[in-house]
């Protein structure tokens, strides 16, 4: 990969540069930074391609100071925070000198200042990677303070279900970048030792009651039980099983259980069975066919089975003639459970109980 990357840089100016995807041939400064980290990772054997890279990230500073990504466009705080990321790494390996930097440095910072109110605005992405750039630069003055608690303020646009995981992501480096910037220059923000805590959503499957459950306690035994539990959607598959229940006690009565007994009409009982049992199977082939794995499916239908046959015995309970009858208490037991089973499934896919739940 690192070969295939050296090869694709193309001359420019004083040195090299990359495009920004297949088939393109402007170069990019995004992805010139990028390509330039990269090769240095390989070590020795492609430093002078790297080194190349460089000189062109050098060059296409533009005159206000910034970097735009293609050479027509505007300057942008990602694309300058991933241009001199590349040039403190090309520094640190040797490969550009002290002065040439921190020229750069200085020119980027005085962009920040004369762009300053409108980089502390607009997405979170565009802001964090503002916030990234002063800390990169050693910036801990009140005003990038300011903007550091601000960023963190507006955490909870980046931790909704709707969130891209690359925005949070880079919000969450921003205000690590900055905070450990700013311990190591003893700047005062006590703001941040109140940042909320809580997971983001699409960190795992299931849904924000996970979160109450992981602030009980911080102990690593509690943490991997709730780990455990959100995986399975336990409080989902319980409040399904609850739902079940109540729909299956809500639908069988005597008269139901007589016709399975066959004391009621012999041929409505026939039909009523032989349809308890078609449903039954073709329910069980279906889950079947739709699951990944067959032993999560059966693993659901004996807890089924169980809360099936613990509702079929309570209306046998009062019912002598049914509750003789081995044939009506199988088809009532296969009842009760097709009933849970599917009114649990279908609670469980289609989020109907995460709606009752908290939103937060």
């Amino acid at each position: 990969m690192w070969g295939s990357l050296a090869r694709t840089a193309r001359p420019s100016g004083p040195g090299v540069a990359w495009s920004a995807g297949v088939g393109q041939v402007v170069p990019a400064s995004g992805a010139t930074g990028l390509a330039a980290l990269a090769l240095l990772d390989a070590g020795d054997e492609f430093r002078n391609v790297a080194a190349a890279a460089g000189r062109w990230l050098v060059a296409a500073q533009r005159e206000d100071g910034g970097w735009s990504e293609l050479e027509s466009g505007e300057s942008t705080s990602h694309n300058a925070f991933n241009a001199l990321r590349a040039l403190y790494a090309l520094r640190r390996a040797g490969a550009l000198d002290q002065e040439t930097l921190d020229e750069c440095a200085r020119r980027a910072s005085s962009w920040m200042d004369t762009h300053w109110d409108a980089l502390g605005v607009g997405r979170v992405m565009d802001v964090a990677f503002t916030l990234r750039l002063a800390a990169m630069l050693g910036r801990v003055d009140t005003r990038t303070a300011d903007l550091a608690r601000r960023l963190a303020e507006r955490a909870t646009e980046a931790l909704d279900r709707t969130s891209d995981a690359y925005d949070t992501e880079v919000l969450g480096l921003a205000l690590v970048e900055w905070s450990r910037c700013a311990d190591e220059r003893g700047a005062e923000a006590e703001w941040r030792w109140r940042l909320p805590r809580l997971l983001p959503p699409f960190v795992r499957n299931g849904n924000e009651i996970y979160d109450v459950f992981y602030l009980v306690s911080e102990a690593p035994w509690w943490r991997r039980g709730i780990d455990w539990a959100v995986r399975r959607n336990l409080v989902e598959s319980f409040g399904g099983r609850v739902l079940g229940v109540v729909a299956a006690l809500a639908i069988i009565d005597d008269r139901v259980a007589r016709y399975l007994s066959a004391s009621g009409h012999i041929v409505v009982s026939i039909i009523l069975i032989a349809a308890i049992v078609v449903s039954a199977a073709a329910w069980t082939a279906m889950r079947c066919i739709a699951a990944a794995r067959w032993s999560g499916v059966i693993a659901s239908l004996v807890i089924s089975v169980a809360l099936g046959w613990l509702v079929a015995d309570t209306t046998l309970s009062g019912n002598n003639a049914a509750a003789g009858s081995v044939v009506g208490r199988i088809a009532l037991v296969v009842l009760t459970t097709l009933i849970v089973d599917a009114v649990s499934y279908t609670a469980d896919r289609s989020g109907l109980i995460a709606r009752f739940l908290p939103a937060d």
